[in-house]
């Protein structure tokens, strides 16, 4: 539903070939990797951005909100120049994971070796990728940021005639195209109109920075258990703190941020160890799948690493929650307007992909501009745009609703659907061309 246009004064509007809303994570890295872009360059960008700046420098402690970066993101913020800030202040390569649900025993486990670039993916805190990209950006002299000022209104052309954002304090701005990355409830979506897919899990995400005592001593590995009431993951960031995500229900989240600190990692460690009453037929399918992989010579690589590190504390202040949803737009773009990350899409944090998504989104619409103006059309014309939202689509939708449809597989209580999931884990694990394509997707 378009909003109703505000009378200010459009004699005084400044007019920029960008505008994007949002400085977040996938706002501030879109403005850079426009103007850092040899054939966008010479665009103008306006970034805006509710809050005010604060003053950044990196703490002693890890933050709580950390992202997995795959190697197609990796080489993305390498290219914008922010990656060896990042790789010189702190990440920790992932070099293995192990993802299983009643025993450790039927798990999907991959190792560096399997993987030709020796890492699965990195873990980063996200205000140290912010903080380095914002840092980037403030040096570029296309690029003016206005913060603490919030956006009134929108209003998208019927035809070539340039976007319209009104901030609350009555400035005007026009730009040739429009980006919105103003998060889940993002306004621009909103102003364009269009279908939005939703629904609530009714859980919510408890996060925090735990110390482990790690028998190998690396801790380069990632865990993901599936329980009943959710999944629960440890990440590496050091050699001896791990970052930790825990799906649950929203009463048991709220009361395990409610336990003192060592009833909390009592009851972290239970979930990653705890045997979960099983059905006769779970069991016996599983040992038969096993033997005849045996019989069949299909046997998993050597895995020195069998179950996670045990948790001996979590930092003081660390543990916070947020509730998980999911969220799809029917459509990315509008009149000369694009949504990217968040803005377009949400997923459940179970694989680590929802961030990777949204600098897919970067990646694609930076090309599609890029390719529009080489061929002579003009900034945010409507063939770039839709060739967009096309490649996108069709890139996010199978990843998420195969991220959604993991989550419901684990959180049924239906024995012949966990007899089917427990036997695909042992062929997904024991097979080679089926186990090197799921760590394709993981990395």
């Amino acid at each position: 539903m378009m909003l109703r246009k505000l009378q200010y004064s459009t004699s005084s509007a400044k007019h920029y070939d960008v505008i994007i809303t949002g400085g977040g994570l996938i706002g501030s890295s879109m403005a850079c990797a426009i103007s850092k872009n040899p054939v966008l360059s010479s665009c103008s960008i306006l970034l805006l951005e509710n809050n005010p700046k604060k003053k950044w420098s990196l703490p002693p402690n890890f933050s709580n909100r950390t992202i997995s970066i795959n190697k197609r993101t990796q080489s993305f913020l390498n290219s914008i120049g922010a990656w060896d800030t990042i790789e010189n202040s702190r990440q920790k390569n992932v070099r293995g994971m192990k993802v299983w649900s009643d025993s450790p025993d039927i798990a999907v486990s991959f190792r560096a070796e399997e993987n030709s670039s020796n890492i699965i993916s990195h873990i980063v805190e996200n205000d140290l990728v912010i903080n380095t990209v914002t840092e980037l950006i403030e040096k570029e002299p296309n690029i003016t940021i206005v913060d603490s000022n919030k956006v009134k209104e929108y209003s998208l052309p019927k035809g070539e005639e340039p976007v319209s954002v009104f901030l609350e304090n009555g400035t005007e701005y026009k730009c040739n195209l429009l980006i919105g990355a103003d998060g889940a409830n993002s306004q621009v979506r909103k102003t364009i109109g269009c279908q939005y897919l939703s629904w609530s899990y009714d859980q919510m995400a408890i996060v925090g920075t735990v110390e482990v005592e790690d028998s190998v001593g690396t801790n380069d590995y990632a865990w993901q258990r599936f329980i009943p009431t959710g999944p629960v993951a440890l990440l590496p960031l050091s050699d001896n703190l791990s970052s930790l995500v825990w799906s649950t229900t929203i009463e048991k989240a709220k009361s395990l941020l409610k336990l003192p600190e060592d009833s909390f990692v009592d009851a972290l460690n239970t979930a990653f160890t705890e045997k979960f009453k099983g059905s006769s037929p779970i069991d016996y399918s599983s040992d038969l799948m096993k033997k005849a992989l045996d019989f069949l010579q299909f046997t998993p690589s050597g895995d020195s690493i069998v179950s996670p590190p045990f948790v001996k504390n979590v930092l003081q202040g660390s543990r916070a929650a947020f509730p998980l949803s999911f969220g799809h737009s029917a459509n990315y773009v509008g009149n000369q307007t694009a949504l990217v990350g968040d803005s377009a899409h949400k997923v459940h944090p179970l694989a680590g992909q929802g961030v990777n998504l949204g600098f897919g989104d970067i990646i694609c619409l930076i090309s599609k501009l890029e390719e529009a103006l080489s061929r002579g059309e003009k900034l945010g014309c409507k063939n770039a745009l839709l060739a967009y939202e096309t490649e996108r689509q069709r890139a996010n939708v199978p990843i998420m609703l195969g991220i959604d449809l993991v989550y419901r597989i684990y959180g049924s209580q239906n024995p012949a659907l966990q007899v089917l999931t427990n036997l695909s884990w042992q062929v997904a694990n024991n097979v080679s061309p089926i186990k090197k394509f799921l760590m394709q997707q993981a990395s």
